[in-house]
């Protein structure tokens, strides 16, 4: 189960439903910064807080240039600042993927078929990450259309959990659209936008320079119609190819408005 919304059921990277004793719940956090360790330990007080059976938690950094002691120093603040119900049920360690998937850090002895469902998780997590990295425009286009349709501003922290980009995305982002001189508020707020018309074009435009160009070849060699070529786009959309395709011009709006 994954999941980074603390208000819904998928809090965690992984639950691993254990018959023979207490759950572990397992927060996977592909990192170098501190502060990523830091949300994923709250993230795990939360998840262990809410738990509806006994429960053990993971905090899991994977392939991090964080040094072991200062892993461990960020974990005993942490404990410091957290009810020591809660406190002694959490556990960081590192990991080191490759060819034999390696955990270091002081923890529970764990069963070997949760270890096997993490390190499963973990290659999923990564396999994830590679393919869906968020980008600066990405983060930008979100408060964009989220002004546009009247919603509620969001802080940063929202913003990253809502879009899954690093903090280092998300406030380069943020720098970006300071610089424009249309956000409101304090930086560590809700994160409200002034949109004026000169600046949205702006912004526009280079949300569509920061697209790619994807052209498909009809290996018949026989000229398609449009809507035909648009017939085929879905079918391999409904195979997994091209997911995140869309369509624009005249052919995208007449889905929007057929006549």
């Amino acid at each position: 189960m994954a999941g980074r919304n603390f208000t819904d059921d998928g809090l965690v990277s992984l639950h691993w439903e254990n018959p023979a004793g207490p759950d572990v719940l397992a927060e996977i956090r592909r990192t170098s910064t501190a502060r990523d360790v830091r949300e994923g330990l709250l993230a795990l007080a939360y998840a262990l807080d809410s738990a509806a059976r006994p429960a053990t938690g993971l905090c899991v950094v994977v392939d991090s240039r964080l040094s072991t002691p200062r892993l461990e120093a960020e974990l005993n603040r942490f404990r410091t600042i957290v009810r020591p119900e809660v406190a002694h049920r959490i556990h960081l360690v590192a990991a080191k993927t490759g060819q034999i998937f390696h955990l270091s850090g002081n923890a529970p002895e764990f069963p070997q078929p949760f270890l096997r469902a993490l390190d499963r998780a973990v290659q999923d997590e990564g396999m994830g990450n590679a393919s869906t990295r968020v980008t600066r425009q990405q983060v930008k286009a979100t408060l964009v259309e989220r002004a546009l349709c009247g919603l509620p501003p969001i802080t940063l922290a929202e913003l990253r959990r809502h879009t899954g980009a690093s903090y280092q995305t998300a406030s380069a982002a943020l720098t970006e659209l300071h610089q424009l001189n249309i956000v409101a508020g304090e930086r560590d707020g809700p994160i409200d936008l002034w949109l004026q018309p000169r600046v949205l074009l702006k912004l526009a435009d280079e949300h569509a320079a920061a697209r790619k160009e994807l052209r498909y070849v009809d290996p018949s060699g026989l000229a398609r119609v449009p809507s035909a070529m648009a017939d085929r786009l879905l079918s391999l959309r409904s195979k997994g190819v091209a997911g995140k395709t869309a369509i624009s011009g005249v052919l995208g709006a007449l889905r929007f408005s057929p006549t």
